[in-house]
């Protein structure tokens, strides 16, 4: 952990946060990037120690925001022992407007540079695939550890966009075997103890109209949240997101790498080939499930601030390209 955190500081920004237009916030905030849940946004504090924060207002009591806290740190906590890299880390809790709790959860900020998806776009298509091998090596380990305990299972979201090089250096730019890297997306706690989930996904769905919240955990919440517990499902939607990164060329010879690499170093997980069929489909079903996400969250936002003339609280992207 080691964060030197001022929760005061945090107070403020939240007091005089504009959801609607963040950049027009009476507290200076620094926009990171734009997840399909969260928004990721950095804070310098006064110790000159910069963070990366995602903002999570979707907590109706103290103790709901706090059981998060706890969870995310144990996630965290758990990814460290398996043997994954994750940057140091911190949350708090703070009362936001209309009694809502908001939780702030808050990593060591890395250059933005650092991140894999903006990597691939810098290096060879023969030092990408050792990028996607590294990763997939990573997410091994998670797998490995479910593998040999019956009670806790951890589940991931391995989306290249989700990691980052350690020990960055963009003078120094290069990609092999050696190559060590940060797992970054921690803030959805993906953890079951004896089967049973230990996130409240409907959480997940705050920031839909609650009208539509129990249609969509219906139709799509366990089979969502349920992919991330699954390592072929994980692989599979690391390489459908290359589409959305605008690298679907390196999909073809990353299948062919991936499917050798499970065929011999780690055939303990007796996976069956990957197929590009299977990523094209699932890419296609993917997209309609965030895109009609995205869609409804916009409506909500709509209504609820040029009708009903109330705060609303979700800070969402532009548009996202797909």
């Amino acid at each position: 952990m080691n964060l030197s955190i001022n929760r005061a500081l945090i107070r403020e920004i939240e007091k005089w946060l504009d959801p609607i237009n963040p950049s027009n916030s009476l507290m200076n905030i620094e926009i990171l990037g734009y997840g399909e849940i969260s928004t990721v946004f950095g804070i310098t504090f006064e110790n000159s120690q910069s963070c990366a924060c995602k903002r999570l207002p979707v907590f109706s009591s103290e103790n709901e925001s706090k059981d998060y806290i706890k969870l995310y740190k144990n996630y965290n906590l758990r990814l460290h022992e398996i043997g994954i890299n994750v940057p140091n880390y911190d949350g708090i809790n703070i009362k936001g407007h209309g009694g809502i709790y908001v939780n702030y959860l808050i990593q060591e900020r890395l250059a933005g540079s650092a991140v894999c998806n903006k990597i691939i776009h810098k290096i060879t298509v023969d030092e990408s695939l050792v990028l996607l091998e590294l990763i997939i090596k990573e997410m091994a380990k998670v797998w490995h550890f479910n593998r040999k305990n019956r009670a806790v299972s951890i589940g991931l979201d391995g989306q290249i966009s989700n990691w980052a090089i350690k020990n960055f250096s963009e003078e120094n730019l290069k990609i092999d075997k050696n190559t060590e890297l940060y797992f970054i997306d921690t803030s959805t706690p993906f953890i079951r103890i004896n089967g049973e989930e230990q996130i409240n996904g409907l959480l997940l769905l705050k920031s839909a109209p609650g009208i539509l919240q129990p249609i969509l955990a219906k139709l799509f919440l366990a089979d969502v949240i349920g992919r991330y517990y699954n390592f072929r499902d994980v692989i599979i939607d690391l390489l459908a997101n290359l589409h959305k990164e605008q690298k679907p060329e390196l999909i073809a010879p990353a299948l062919i790498g991936i499917n050798r690499l499970f065929e011999n170093e780690l055939s303990e997980f007796n996976m069956t080939p990957i197929t590009q069929d299977e990523i094209d489909k699932y890419y296609k079903e993917d997209k309609f499930i965030w895109s009609l996400y995205m869609a409804v969250r916009k409506l909500d936002r709509f209504i609820k601030t040029k009708i009903l003339r109330r705060r609303y609280e979700f800070i969402l992207p532009g548009k996202i390209q797909r």
